[in-house]
């Protein structure tokens, strides 16, 4: 009796679950999503929330920021020569005193979006976003999740970051790639990271 029983219930219980409605299905599924979460990645969440609002709100109203690097910008978005050699005048005689991968995101964002203040200071928030989960990533495995979540929020709420995350000054990028380099566990991945860095900072002195 109870092998038949065995047999009888697989069959009953996926008709249950086939026969639910979609939307009974849908809370379903994010309940069990909500349960594989634990407080460590909603505090995370939380953190990267808290850090986008502080970056992202009413960043428009910022203007240009910087308006070296902006005309910069501007320069590297009339040729592909201005734009390798982050060249600051539209001749190409004179290049920006930072490196490339600090401009380049700006200039793409400017291309795709248009030269605006917000295309151009969107890049470096979403940069001050991403270095506060790598700091968390970098922390967790090490001093624990706690820590992590605590040193993400601090980050994430630290009044200089935040005000240079707004800017145009390419400061939060650097946060987030020198994070990188620090995350990266390959040696020799470390090493071309650090090397196209190096590259990147000395290709305005070479020219």
């Amino acid at each position: 009796m109870s092998s038949t029983q065995q047999a009888v219930t697989p069959p009953v219980q996926r008709s249950l679950v086939v026969g639910e409605s979609p939307g009974a299905r849908l809370r379903r599924r994010l309940r069990d999503a909500l349960d594989g979460l634990g407080w460590r990645h909603l505090g995370l969440l939380a953190a990267l929330g808290l850090s986008a609002v502080l970056n992202l709100y009413r960043l428009s109203q910022n203007g240009y920021a910087n308006v070296f690097y902006s005309a910069g910008v501007k320069s590297m978005l009339r040729s592909l020569h201005n734009f390798l050699f982050v060249s600051f005048d539209p001749g190409g005689l004179v290049s920006v005193d930072k490196p490339p991968l600090g401009l380049w995101p700006q200039v793409l964002s400017a291309k795709l979006f248009g030269f605006a203040p917000l295309s151009l200071l969107l890049p470096e928030a979403l940069a001050g976003v991403l270095a506060v989960a790598l700091v968390y990533r970098y922390l967790v495995g090490r001093v624990g999740s706690f820590a992590a979540v605590v040193a993400a929020f601090a980050l994430a709420t630290f009044p200089s970051f935040v005000a240079v995350s707004r800017a145009n000054c390419r400061r939060a990028a650097f946060n987030c790639k020198f994070s990188n380099f620090t995350l990266t566990r390959c040696r020799i991945c470390r090493w071309m990271a650090m090397s196209s860095e190096v590259i990147s900072t000395m290709s305005p002195i070479m020219t």
